[in-house]
């Protein structure tokens, strides 16, 4: 991803986990940057993954993909979003 695209998507401020009373902010401001970078990429026509999170926003779900050699490979992808103890 370039630095253009970059500079394009919301920063994220607000400092917050799962169990942070601040995380429906932080999940907002989440949503915000990743439908931004999903029109950036449609405008594009760079499209290269598909994700969805649960209702807590806690569990994110997809795939990716990429082509090569006229060959698409595809990737399932899944991650947790969890707070670090300090």
């Amino acid at each position: 991803m370039d630095n253009d695209i970059l500079q394009k998507i919301p920063v994220l401020t607000t400092k917050a986990g799962p169990r942070d009373k601040e995380w429906k902010q932080r999940l907002k401001e989440e949503y915000v940057a990743f439908i931004k970078l999903v029109e950036l990429n449609q405008e594009d026509d760079n499209e290269w993954f598909q994700i969805e999170p649960n209702e807590e926003g806690t569990k994110w779900t997809g795939k990716c993909w990429h082509f090569h050699n006229y060959q698409k490979y595809e990737f399932k992808l899944q991650f947790e979003v969890i707070k670090l103890i300090k």
